[in-house]
């Protein structure tokens, strides 16, 4: 008699064994007021707060002095004193040494989209355009980053799905003019792992990268790609290289959004009235409500509140974000060449326009 199910059995065993090894392997084990020295590389960009800055190293966060401020990227030296506070471990008392090392390309060329972004708009535009182009929120302003998350539009500021979607679908169509499909879905492919290490490895860009991988691999070879099955990969692939993010807030509102997406978003589109409205808005607002009603119960018990009006706030702002992401993409690359050219002139034109619109609206909203 055969037992189809023991070979899934075996194979969910497996798993659960080499994830419960690895956490036991980078779990922190420290104590209270221990003085720690940890090197490593800045694994994002680092959040000025005051008159403070927080950098990240591993899965330690460091509260510093603002200057001498620091990127991400960077290889430093920390000593401090462990102390845990509700989003884990962190250091206190931290000293931090920049330590020399190779230029690192990618690293700079962040920096100066950065700072291009700088020159071309005012605030909270350039921060916001850093944020939906690069998922850097350092240098929001507190009064702009509360109205994002009042509003149930924090996310479009963290670099995830839609921006690996415009990534690897730009380098595709326009390569598969010129190659053959295997060959552009390869490039594709190189140009999205780029772009993870540009923005940063963090668990929502990184999930998204790994799912778009499958997918344009089920399509070179001819194959049905199943969003189910891929979000439990990158789920299985991110957990053994860092068991510690289950516990991040960030890995978990980005697969309950992403489940919610895949379970819930044709349900809904079909309910009701909305099935009488638009395609575009009905699948903004089905897109909206299924991400919302998966992450509701992670953020009531982290924050205790949620966004009633999110779903109103998205239909008006999603439309928009593609094209602020495709032209601010293209004004931080021309622009690192050359600030006066009418080209990053014209678009930042553009883009001022949808940025201006996106602020107003949330700011509406955000005084609810």
């Amino acid at each position: 008699m055969r037992l189809p199910f023991l070979p899934k059995f075996f194979l969910v065993f497996v798993l659960l064994s080499l994830l419960l090894f690895r956490y036991l392997i980078v779990r922190h084990s420290f104590q209270e007021g221990q003085l720690v020295r940890v090197t490593g590389v800045i694994s994002e960009e680092p959040v000025t707060v005051g008159d403070r800055q927080q950098i990240r190293v591993g899965e330690v966060k460091i509260y510093t002095p603002r200057f001498p401020e620091f990127g991400y990227g960077e290889k430093v030296v920390v000593e401090g004193r462990a102390a845990k506070g509700r989003a884990g471990w962190y250091l206190r008392e931290a000293k931090v040494v920049r330590v020399k090392q190779a230029v690192q390309v990618l690293s700079s060329l962040r920096s100066r989209a950065l700072g291009v972004y700088g020159k071309f708009f005012p605030e909270p535009h350039a921060a916001l355009l850093s944020g939906i182009v690069l998922g850097t929120k350092s240098s929001l302003d507190y009064q702009f980053f509360e109205a994002l998350r009042k509003t149930g539009t924090l996310h479009i500021i963290v670099a995830s799905g839609s921006n690996i979607a415009l990534v690897g679908g730009t380098i595709l169509n326009s390569l598969i003019i010129f190659l053959s499909r295997k060959k552009a879905v390869v490039l594709s492919l190189a140009a999205i792992w780029l772009y993870v290490v540009l923005v940063g490895f963090q668990p929502p860009i990184v999930r998204a990268a790994i799912m778009g991988t499958i997918a344009y691999l089920a399509q070179a070879l001819g194959r049905d790609f199943d969003g189910v099955r891929a979000l439990f990969i990158s789920a299985a692939v991110l957990l053994l290289v860092n068991p510690l993010w289950l516990f991040d807030i960030g890995f978990q509102l980005s697969f309950a959004a992403t489940a919610g997406i895949i379970g819930l978003s044709q349900r809904i589109g079909r309910l009701g009235v909305l099935g009488l409205l638009p395609r575009g808005i009905k699948e903004n607002l089905a897109t909206t409500l299924s991400a919302q009603i998966a992450v509701s119960p992670f953020l009531l018990l982290r924050f205790g509140e949620i966004s009633l009006i999110s779903p109103v706030v998205n239909v008006f702002v999603l439309p928009v974000v593609p094209s602020i992401m495709a032209g601010g993409a293209i004004i931080g690359l021309i622009g690192q060449i050359s600030l006066i050219n009418p080209i990053t002139q014209v678009l930042s034109w553009f883009v001022w326009i949808l940025l201006e619109y996106f602020v107003r609206i949330v700011e509406l909203f955000g005084n609810f």
